[in-house]
């Protein structure tokens, strides 16, 4: 089977306009055993995240830790957030949910409460928000 190659083109703002191309489906060598690298992708506003067999992976913008990897770092790479159980993702403009072996979890900006804990902290890292 072929392996499937998609390019994203982002549009980061940082006191100017400029424009990065991730090639994020590229596998190299081993690619799931449907061909596909990933089983589903979404795309917030400068960052990307992808279920692999159950493993979830982001890059992109991290200003407000929405890439959850407990870091406000930018990544260029896709780096594993959660090794398994993740069958749903959802992405904001700087906040990421994922849905977790059944239970919520919700990482990034909250400053209008928006992860649902309770708080208007930003989180760097998931944060269980309903239990399954």
């Amino acid at each position: 089977m072929k392996s499937i190659s998609i390019v994203f083109i982002f549009l980061l703002s940082v006191g100017c306009s400029k424009f990065q191309a991730i090639d994020f489906l590229k596998p190299a060598g081993n690619s799931s055993s449907s061909g596909v690298a990933s089983e589903f992708v979404s795309a917030g506003n400068g960052h990307t995240c992808s279920i692999n067999k159950g493993s979830l992976q982001c890059w992109g913008f991290n200003f407000n830790g929405q890439l959850g990897d407990g870091t406000t770092v930018d990544k260029n790479t896709p780096t594993v957030i959660i090794n398994s159980g993740v069958t749903q993702i959802a992405l904001g403009s700087s906040h990421t949910c994922a849905v977790v072996s059944g239970s919520l979890q919700c990482w990034g900006y909250n400053g209008y409460g928006q992860l649902g804990d309770g708080t208007t902290v930003n989180k760097s890292t998931p944060t269980t928000i309903i239990n399954s």
